[in-house]
């Protein structure tokens, strides 16, 4: 099978930490996606200068499929017109296109749950919020894609807070971010690669 690499072949590639062309090796072994996801045992080109992972065979593409769609689980939220028409406001101002409620719902989810300081504090009003908005019956859906660690994240989140599902959780994760410039400013940069 000529069109088939295995653990021992050889090639040159480009490597960023080495800054230039670079002998490489193939072997198996674990490789970790930029959101963390771990693709097991998947044959991987190593540079042999510095021993980074270079280069990922075609070979090696199914398996990488399978763990990013393992990684990824759909969600759907139900959520009040009103909050609909909240998010849209939100990614007008923005400069995003309006229909992208999972992008908004998940800026403001990366955003709050990345900030560890403002956490203690998040988890107060969280657990006290009183909005008229989240009293509206709920007549819109949203799906959204969770990385693994999105949810082990909100699943934490849920269990501090002692809020029972994660749609309302999410609804509330969105009011009480209303005027929040932290999410703003990250929407506002992510807009800028969305059409």
């Amino acid at each position: 099978m000529k069109s088939v690499l295995r653990a021992g072949s050889k090639t040159r590639a480009g490597c960023d930490a080495c800054e230039g062309m670079v002998p490489v090796t193939f072997s198996y072994g674990d490789w970790t996606m930029d959101d963390q996801t771990v693709v097991e045992d998947i044959l991987r080109g190593i540079c042999d200068r510095c021993g980074a992972v270079v280069v990922l065979p075609q070979q090696s593409v199914p398996k990488i499929k399978e763990a990013r769609a393992r990684a990824r689980k759909r969600t759907t939220v139900r959520i009040q017109k009103s909050l609909r028409d909240f998010i849209q406001s939100r990614l007008y101002e923005a400069g995003a296109p309006v229909q992208h409620y999972e992008l908004a719902i998940k800026v403001v989810l990366a955003t709050v749950l990345d900030d560890k300081p403002k956490m203690k504090g998040l988890i107060k009003k969280l657990k006290t919020l009183h909005d008229p908005v989240l009293e509206d019956p709920l007549e819109s859906s949203v799906s959204i894609y969770l990385t693994e660690s999105l949810q082990e994240r909100l699943q934490d989140l849920l269990r501090r807070t002692g809020i029972a599902k994660r749609s309302e959780l999410i609804r509330r994760l969105v009011v009480v971010t209303e005027g929040d410039k932290d999410v703003l400013r990250e929407l506002k940069k992510v807009a800028e690669y969305v059409a």
